[in-house]
């Protein structure tokens, strides 16, 4: 993840649709939908690892594994 890296989204029928800068003012808008991805991998027991380069600008500065 890259440090400071946030996005706005709005949920709607179970997607997610991110939002280039447009506020919304619907009931479903989230503010920052990284933040929240976060919380779930650490109640999950996942790490986050924060990058302060251009490691993932290839990757639109998130990116992620799966393990089992």
């Amino acid at each position: 993840m890259k440090k400071g890296y946030f996005q706005q989204a709005e949920i709607s029928n179970g997607s997610v649709k991110l939002l280039d800068g447009k506020i919304s003012d619907g009931i479903n808008f989230i503010n920052d939908i990284i933040d929240e991805m976060i919380e779930i991998n650490l109640k999950f027991g996942g790490d986050t690892v924060f990058l302060e380069g251009d490691e993932l600008s290839d990757f639109q500065s998130i990116a992620s594994t799966v393990r089992f």
